[in-house]
């Protein structure tokens, strides 16, 4: 008897892949030969690699699933004869295994509040930044940091650095059932049961709520930051310094 193990599946909004209509709980066999990127039934072992083949996008569905029969692997992927869809993974936890920081809403960062893709610092909207300073490779001494688009002198371990990475933006909220609008109980049959469910809040609208919470010693802590660029700023976070919240 095979092995069976846990994986990963993407689908378009209809839960559709390559013309296959798929459902929760079912389980699919493909008859004939199997081949990675020609015929069968197709899985990623590392979630993030499913977005290899389907854009990030909130259209894009991934389900973790049980692979079952026969398997052939090729690079990133793998193929079977037979599959079962165990669950759809809601977005909030989608966002945690693709992500080993926190608080992201992009791709494979490993640092912490990003909105892009591949990004190894703070706080960046980009793709590809390296902003902890780990831009290089086989250096022994501590790089400085790039702050708002610039190079500066200062070292991650400064004071005023240390001071704004305390801060957190809340990317989540847990609404109660009995808070909760026709379309969100709609959108989550299982609140009832659970009591709620985990609302995610769109990266400006976090940076927002919390700008408007914080007091004026607070919000110093960005706009004191060397090289503060109030355009920078409002590009990333979605906030304008210069106006009244």
């Amino acid at each position: 008897m095979k092995k069976s193990f846990k994986a990963y599946k993407a689908f378009d909004k209809n839960l559709k892949c390559r013309d296959l209509q798929y459902a929760i709980g079912k389980t699919y066999t493909h008859k004939g030969e199997i081949d990675p990127c020609k015929s069968g039934l197709h899985f990623c072992e590392n979630p993030a690699d499913v977005f290899n083949y389907y854009s990030f996008a909130p259209e894009t569905r991934v389900c973790e699933v049980a692979i079952l029969g026969e398997v052939k692997k090729q690079e990133d992927k793998g193929v079977t004869n037979k599959i079962k869809i165990v669950r759809e993974i809601p977005k909030q936890e989608l966002l945690e295994l693709v992500n080993s920081g926190k608080e992201n809403t992009g791709l494979r960062n490993s640092g912490h509040w990003n909105s892009g893709h591949w990004n190894s610092g703070h706080w960046n909207s980009g793709n590809g930044n390296s902003g902890n300073g780990n831009s290089g490779l086989f250096n022994t001494e501590e790089p400085s940091v790039r702050l708002f688009n610039k190079q500066t002198k200062l070292l991650w371990n400064d004071e005023r650095i240390q001071k704004a990475l305390q801060y957190r933006v809340t990317l989540t909220e847990f609404i109660w059932f009995s808070q909760m609008n026709d379309a969100e109980k709609a959108a989550n049959p299982k609140a009832e049961s659970v009591g709620g469910y985990l609302k995610s809040i769109p990266y400006k609208e976090a940076w927002l709520n919390f700008w408007v919470n914080a007091c004026g010693d607070t919000r110093k802590t960005f706009t004191d930051l060397p090289e503060f660029d109030a355009n920078i700023f409002k590009e990333i976070t979605g906030i304008d310094v210069k106006k009244k919240y």
